[in-house]
């Protein structure tokens, strides 16, 4: 190609990350979840209480309120890739590494039946429903700002006192 000339163009991936977590104060019967979901310099923030609950509860929950989000809002095809970060191996062991051992077994382990079970498939399902969304584990409690950030929102939810 005489007197032709290839320019450099560059791609951006927009990846949209989710931060999840949930947690479950005794003292106060009160459990919560939330998640941070950002793009860009973009933020969206969802926080829920749940009175006498579990932390895994409130852990699932979390990562579930996060694909309902992406759901709802029709956002998948606005990225590139969808990547929900959680700090329970718990969870996303669950919905990833033994789900299939589950389902063969018919939600049984060694120790009785899978706790959780209805709320883990009805996250499973949504789940599923997308293309795009990777689960991924990242440490808790460690240098991950926006893990620490959504740790301490749903921390401070489940400060308030409830109502007997």
């Amino acid at each position: 190609m005489k007197g032709g000339r290839y320019a450099a163009t560059s791609f951006l991936v927009m990846t949209l990350s989710i931060h999840t977590d949930g947690s479950y104060r005794a003292k106060t019967k009160l459990g919560a979840w939330g998640f941070i979901a950002t793009y860009d310099d973009n933020e969206f923030t969802q926080v829920g209480e749940v009175a006498d609950t579990t932390n895994n509860v409130m852990e699932i929950q979390a990562v579930k309120a996060a694909l309902e989000f992406i759901i709802d809002f029709d956002i998948e095809d606005q990225f590139e890739e969808i990547i929900i970060y959680c700090d329970s191996t718990y969870v996303v062991n669950s919905l990833t590494l033994w789900w299939d051992g589950w389902v063969k077994k018919n939600f049984r382990t060694a120790s009785g039946p899978v706790k959780n079970k209805e709320l883990l498939e009805s996250t499973k399902e949504l789940l599923d429903k997308t293309n795009k969304v990777k689960l991924q584990w990242v440490k808790g409690h460690a240098d991950n700002r926006l893990n620490n950030k959504v740790d301490r929102l749903v921390q401070e939810a489940t400060k308030k006192k409830t109502s007997d």
